[in-house]
This record gives C-alpha cells, structure tokens and sequence, in this order.
C-alpha cells in the first residue's frame, strides 16, 4: 500500500501538536441502521453516545471543483462540514486527498465529541456543588422567609429566575400564600387567596404534578381545563412556564415555579430537572420550619396557661370539674 504513506505522514504532522484527552470509553460508532431508527440494547444507549461517524463517502468531486466537502455529526443532534477549498483553480482531486479529508473529519468529530463530553461533565459538577451548598444552608433556616430567599438565590445560579415565585398551601385554611415574587426581577407582596383553578400553581397543588410548558402556555393551559389569567393586574402572560410541587410524602407543600414573559423554551427538560430536585430539598427546610413553629406554639400556649394557673386565674371556658382539678393542682 505505497499510496497511504505520505497520507499518514500528512496526518501526524497535521496532529503533532495536538494532546489527545483521557476518556472514559471509546465512543462505538452508530451504523446506518442505528441511524434509521433500528433498535439496538438498552444498555448500549446507556453506555454509548447517540453519535455518528463522518460519512462514508466524500461528495463526488467532479474534475472542475475548487472544493471537496464532508459532513459529519458531532452530536446527537448536531452536524457540522469541513470543506477544502483550492483557491487556485478548478483541480480534480485524487482518492487519497478525498481519504485525507475524510480521516480529518474522523478526527474531528473525536475531538468535538470529547470537548462536549468534557463541558457537559464540568456542567454537571458545577450543578451538583450548587445544589449541595444550598442543601447545607437550608438546613440551617427555621423560617419560611429566609427559606424562600435561599431557594430563590441559589435558583438563580441555575437558571433564569426574573420571573420566580415561591407559593406556600396551608391545607386547613385551603389557601396559598407567596412568601416571595418576582416578576421581572421586581419583588412583589401577593395576598394569601384561596385554592382554586385560576392557573398552572392550584392545578399543581391539586394533581400533586409538575408542569412544563416550554411554549404555547395559553394552549398548554387549555389543554389542562384551567382558566386562563396573569397572577396580577398589570402582569404579562407568560411565553414559557415551568412549576414543580414541593412534595412530602402525598402532601403537597407548595410550589417554586419560573416563567419568562419575553420568549418561548427559555427553559428545558434540564432545567425541569434541576428544579425538581430543588424542591425537594426546599420541602424538607419548610416541613421543619413549620414542625419548629408549631412546637414552639405549643410551648408558648402552655407556658401561658400554667403562668395563669399559678397565679390563680380561671377565667377559662372550662367545666367545673377541671377548674376544681386544676385549683388542686396549684393550691
């Protein structure tokens, strides 16, 4: 094979420079069947990038082309062409200079394909800090308001939290309360209102389900028979809206939800994710933060009524029989 040996001497000096990165596993090229939609273990989608080689034939060069070109994928759904271009003058290019473009293009592709991995995998460690710091700081927090405000912070290290709300639902009264809003990066201060089926948060509370709409809201809102309508007055209605429960158990705490009123699939399934998780943890800080007011509650309500006891106050809607006992007691 005389012919391939300068071919070779051309690509080490193309890639002389270039340190190669250390993977995990060797990427399996995906065939034209896989391609078609044939299917093909699950575990090999688990362990094996969706991912296609450069094709397997250069666009025919006819004798009078100052350019041969090859396409090839560089994700899942991504595609990129390197081209080669003589600016000199029509040439007609030889089986070896189409191999040399095609063995280019294989580089390539490892290359990008490594570099996304590479960025995808700092992406994630990054996520995972984040959402390990604010579980460290929400556990601290015994109050509603600074819970809101951690989650609303952190959120805001994710994604796009211009327009963000926290809503609380209190199942003895049926009512939500909002201890933080923001629309359009302004604070808000909402009223408590009453569980109904006025928008994408009740119908959360009431089905205990997320709800992303990453474009058409007001289509997305019909499909789901709830009414149609801005959380105020003066409110935009949203381009894109995403809202997850704050679940403990089957009990519904609350919802944290973002929006964007300016432009549609702003936020993705990603994004669903990591919000979800959020919740998660901010159900947790809310389910002790309510646990701790309740407990000191009670404390405070019978420290109020022993005080009153000692000092011989039984003012008390009470029957006989207990004033005697409690007379007894602190005689």
């Amino acid at each position: 094979m005389p012919k391939k040996k300068p071919i070779a001497k051309r690509l080490n000096r193309l890639f002389e420079d270039m340190t190669p990165e250390e993977t995990a596993a060797q990427p399996t090229p995906v065939t034209r069947q896989d391609v078609n939609g044939d299917k093909t273990p699950s575990s090999a989608k688990a362990t094996t990038p969706q991912f296609t080689r450069p094709l397997d034939a250069v666009r025919p060069a006819s004798q009078n082309e100052l350019a041969i070109s090859l396409a090839f994928q560089t994700g899942e759904n991504q595609w990129a062409t390197l081209q080669v271009i003589d600016e000199t003058a029509p040439r007609a290019w030889s089986q070896d200079e189409q191999l040399l473009v095609k063995q280019v293009a294989d580089q390539l592709s490892l290359a990008l394909e490594n570099a996304r991995l590479f960025q995808e995998t700092q992406s994630r460690a990054e996520e995972l800090s984040v959402l390990n710091e604010m579980g460290r700081e929400i556990s601290t927090k015994l109050e509603i308001s600074a819970i809101a405000e951690v989650i609303y912070r952190y959120t805001s290290r994710l994604m796009d939290t211009k327009n963000f709300f926290v809503a609380l639902f209190d199942e003895k009264t049926e009512e939500k309360s909002y201890p933080l809003v923001l629309e359009e990066g302004r604070r808000m201060l909402l009223p408590s209102v009453k569980l109904g089926n006025r928008g994408f948060s009740d119908y959360i509370i009431r089905n205990k389900k997320m709800v992303f709409a990453a474009t058409d809201v007001p289509g997305h809102m019909k499909n789901l028979g709830i009414e149609i309508g801005p959380m105020t007055e003066d409110d935009a209605l949203s381009q894109c809206w995403l809202g997850v429960p704050m679940l403990i158990g089957d009990r519904v705490l609350g919802v944290i939800s973002v929006q964007s009123t300016q432009r549609p699939h702003v936020f993705d399934e990603h994004d669903r994710d990591i919000l979800a998780t959020i919740a998660s943890q901010a159900a947790i800080a809310i389910q002790n933060a309510r646990l701790f007011d309740e407990v000191t509650t009670s404390q405070a309500q019978l420290s109020e009524a022993l005080q009153i006891a000692r000092l011989g106050y039984f003012e008390i809607d009470l029957n006989d029989r207990t004033i005697q006992l409690t007379a007894e007691l602190y005689a």
